[in-house]
């Protein structure tokens, strides 16, 4: 859900990528947020 939500957003932004850089995008934002928001409310930012 989190990865096609990613692309539908990135969709959106103007075609200035070729498709391989498209999906190297895509992939480096879904990392993004795997990594950085943990779920039940965790996050890196969070002060916890």
């Amino acid at each position: 859900m989190v990865r096609i939500t990613v692309e539908e957003i990135l969709d959106q932004l103007p075609r200035t990528y070729t498709t391989e850089l498209y999906v190297k995008k895509c992939d480096l934002v879904f990392q993004h947020f795997y990594e950085a928001y943990r779920g039940q409310g965790q996050s890196l930012y969070s002060e916890n």
